[in-house]
């Protein structure tokens, strides 16, 4: 009788998929005219279903993941964003952020007296250590710094450390976005470790512990859209040989914008006398008002990218969710995130997107052959 297989941990299996490519330092450069392509990654615990989504529009659109130039992310979409940078081809790395947000409990977790620190309101839920360990690994980020990844990335954090000083203030001024990239070489954050970014851009207050005095980037825009933008349009801008590389508008950039799925919810109310218990404590949809500042600034930012780079050159992918509930609640589901990727209104939005992709100017540089066989 055959022995059986000793199972291998999570991470090894995981790190075992992407060794089929040879490791790459180099950066996907824009050459020509090609518009310069940007993959942006919300924040928010539906980071699965962004996976989801992505494997399943690699499967409809071979190499279209291969020829993203710049990753933009907030919290969780950083976290995945740089793990998807490693690669010259993310699509290798597909499996490694898939795994880790399917067993996110097993990270996102806390010693016994951590959580009764928690709970007396003196210590954040969760303890960033099993975080910090997972993606410091061989197969995830190991020890690579920006300037080490094989694409450009800009990632939102919130810095509540001391800052500028201004002479007309008393004490030094806080409380400003960090946007961390590594676009120009002379940039600072070009020797910011990969792993100390994502943790910036993810310490979510209450849950997380605050990383080098800066907290989730979601307290700046949880839809990284409109500071990719900016960031690309001031490197553009900038005197130096390295800009060259990018548009100074937006004729030259397309974009695709990811969300973590939406709630299908409306309210019957027109004129209305509502208080802190209507916007914050229904036992319906507690928190609502926190989940309407999240939305609408999302939206907005939607609007606004969608006005400024012309709407055939920017898609968003954002489905609603399929099954009622308090919306963080379902987003957290693991199950529910598979269940929401797959069913028939996403599958319907993933195959407009990666119809979209044929028609942007996204697939310039695949070969023929590829192009030929994304279209039969």
């Amino acid at each position: 009788m055959a022995k059986s297989r000793k199972k291998r941990p999570l991470i090894e299996q995981a790190a075992s998929t992407v060794i089929q490519e040879p490791e790459s330092n180099e950066t996907t450069r824009p050459t020509g005219a090609r518009p310069l392509r940007i993959l942006a990654l919300d924040g928010g615990p539906a980071a699965l279903l962004v996976v989801l989504m992505l494997t399943d529009l690699e499967e409809r659109v071979p190499g279209f993941l291969a020829n993203v130039d710049v990753i933009a992310g907030t919290s969780a979409g950083a976290i995945t964003g740089l793990m998807l940078a490693t690669k010259a081809n993310p699509e290798f790395m597909l499996p490694v952020a898939a795994n880790f947000w399917r067993d996110e409990q097993s990270y996102y977790k806390n010693s016994l007296l951590g959580y009764v620190k928690a709970f007396a309101g003196v210590g954040p839920f969760n303890d960033s250590n099993y975080v910090q360990q997972f993606l410091s690994q061989g197969g995830v980020l190991a020890d690579r710094k920006l300037k080490d990844l094989a694409k450009w990335v800009i990632l939102t954090s919130f810095d509540i450390s001391a800052g500028q000083v201004l002479v007309s203030a008393k004490s030094p001024l806080n409380w400003r976005p960090k946007i961390f990239q590594n676009m120009g070489p002379d940039r600072d954050d070009q020797e910011m470790l990969a792993v100390d970014a994502a943790l910036c851009s993810s310490a979510s207050p209450i849950v997380t512990a605050v990383h080098r005095g800066k907290v989730d980037g979601g307290l700046v825009a949880n839809n990284p859209s409109m500071i990719a933008i900016a960031e690309v349009f001031q490197e553009g801008m900038r005197p130096t040989a390295a800009a060259m590389q990018f548009p100074r508008d937006h004729q030259g950039i397309v974009m695709l914008s990811v969300g973590g799925g939406r709630a299908d919810e409306a309210f019957k109310v027109s004129d209305a006398n509502w208080g802190y218990f209507q916007w914050l404590l229904n036992p319906l949809n507690p928190l609502l008002l926190l989940n309407g500042f999240l939305s609408g600034t999302t939206e907005a930012i939607v609007m606004e990218s969608e006005q400024i780079l012309d709407k055939p050159k920017f898609r968003r992918l954002d489905p609603f969710y399929t099954e009622h509930g308090l919306l963080p609640f379902v987003q957290a589901d693991p199950r529910k995130q598979q269940r929401t990727a797959e069913s028939a209104m996403t599958q319907e939005l993933i195959q407009e997107t990666a119809e979209w992709l044929q028609t942007c100017g996204w697939l310039q540089d695949l070969p023929e052959a590829a192009t030929a066989a994304i279209g039969g």
